[in-house]
């Protein structure tokens, strides 16, 4: 099943380039623009550590470590609806999850019904 099969290079740099350089590191430090730039060098045990989770379906805690960070909205803001919640994930959970959801795009269509359109493209 297309779900489970290796992950392949081209699907590693694939999520990686989906991710975009300006987004928010996760609470390790590193960021997308970090990744791209070593790639060469790191793409081995980035492929590795995303594989061991669609082998054993587990994440270590410091790959799904996220903070949820509150952003003010407006100057002084004096109640919670003036602020906005961020949540920083590590890149290699960002990774994870964007292979995992372009997989499941592949084959979403043959698993629903054809009335059940939300979020499915073409429908």
């Amino acid at each position: 099943m297309a779900l489970c099969a290796e992950v392949t290079e081209k699907e590693s740099y694939d999520g990686l380039c989906s991710i975009g350089d300006d987004k928010a590191s996760g609470v390790d430090g590193y960021n997308a623009l970090f990744f791209k730039k070593a790639w060469l060098v790191i793409k081995h045990d980035i492929n590795e550590a995303v594989m061991e989770f669609f082998m054993t379906g587990k994440l270590y805690k410091a790959v799904n470590c996220t903070v949820v960070t509150l952003l003010p909205k407006v100057p002084n803001p004096s109640n919670i609806k003036e602020y906005r919640p961020i949540a920083c994930c590590t890149v290699l959970y960002k990774f994870i999850v964007k292979v995992l959801a372009n997989r499941i795009q592949k084959v979403i269509a043959t698993v629903l019904s054809k009335t059940q359109a939300g979020f499915i493209p073409k429908r």
